[in-house]
């Protein structure tokens, strides 16, 4: 399971890793594109990656600050794997 930010940007670079060492020029856009959308972890990170930072900005407005916005949007990208 992912719980926090850092674990998301570490799957994302393994992600990267993994398309590389299969030969993909991760810096085509085309060619990068078409190897993440046939990669099952790929869009799954992104979906994680989107609600994150959705759910930290929506912290503010619900009174949140600091941590209490890494904390509520952490909440909310563990609760999407439940």
């Amino acid at each position: 399971m992912i719980r926090t930010l850092t674990n998301l940007q570490n799957a994302m670079i393994s992600t990267i890793e993994r398309a590389t060492a299969a030969g993909v020029d991760t810096l085509d856009p085309i060619a990068a594109k078409e190897w993440y959308e046939a990669d099952g972890v790929t869009p799954r990170l992104a979906q994680l990656w989107n609600l994150y930072h959705t759910a930290h900005d929506a912290a503010a407005d619900l009174g949140y600050v600091g941590v209490g916005r890494i904390s509520y949007a952490e909440a909310a990208l563990q609760e999407a794997q439940a």
